[in-house]
């Protein structure tokens, strides 16, 4: 899963939670009357263990692909130096 996956998924998990009263109480009157109800504060705490892998393995697969052309940009530099 893709950086851009896990942020569009993450954010529809999200969005769906704090429409829903039984995670999220929602005020329009100011935000500190808003808050996540403990069985909303569970979901998101679960939410995020359940993405955590996936970002991990995300970033350090961008970092991988960023030394590898860290690595072929000063091999190209080099090459043509002669």
């Amino acid at each position: 899963m893709d950086k851009d996956t896990i942020q569009k998924a993450m954010y529809g998990a999200i969005s769906e939670l704090l429409e829903d009263t039984r995670y999220y109480y929602f005020s329009e009157v100011a935000q500190q009357y808003c808050e996540l109800t403990t069985k909303g504060q569970q979901a998101v705490v679960d939410l995020v263990e359940e993405f955590a892998y996936n970002i991990v393995k995300a970033k350090r697969a961008e970092d991988i692909e960023r030394s590898k052309q860290l690595v072929l940009d000063e091999l190209k530099d080099d090459h043509s130096k002669i």
